[in-house]
């Protein structure tokens, strides 16, 4: 229970401050973090990808390119290979705009990990990859058990 409740309140302590520190370049954390995402996937993601890295049900996700899109951050664009999806590209401004987050989030991780050691994080990744592979585990057993074929 207390690693548990740990990694809860770890998670939204993170994000928070994150949140707060993305808040100061002028853009809502909503719309920070899609752009964070585009970035790190690179241009011409589709929307899909995107919705699935930030843990979002696509719909959410269709505002928040809204808001983007009429900010002037991004665009979509048809999906040359599949014309029923869309991909994403951040505009000059966007790109500019992801180079400040970027910037940013890389101080704060260095401040926020300083006194982790290297040995610590890489241990710490290995838990949560075994949690994350067991959680999803748990969910598939329970379907089985449950009759539910899924």
């Amino acid at each position: 229970m207390a690693m548990s409740q740990g990694m809860l309140q770890m998670s939204r302590a993170y994000r928070a401050a994150a949140d707060q520190m993305l808040a100061e370049l002028g853009v809502s954390q909503a719309t920070a973090w899609p752009i964070v995402v585009i970035r790190r996937l690179g241009e011409g993601v589709r929307q899909k990808a995107v919705a699935e890295e930030l843990g979002i049900e696509a719909p959410s996700l269709v505002r928040l390119l809204d808001q983007l899109e009429a900010s002037g951050l991004a665009v979509r664009k048809l999906d040359i290979e599949d014309g029923r999806s869309k991909t994403l590209h951040l505009t000059e401004t966007g790109r500019r705009i992801a180079n400040d987050i970027d910037k940013r989030l890389l101080g704060f991780r260095r401040t926020v990990f300083k006194g982790v050691s290297r040995e610590d994080a890489d241990a710490f990744l290995r838990v949560l990859a075994a949690i994350r592979r067991d959680t999803c585990g748990v969910g598939k057993a329970a379907g089985k058990h449950s009759g539910d074929p899924k």
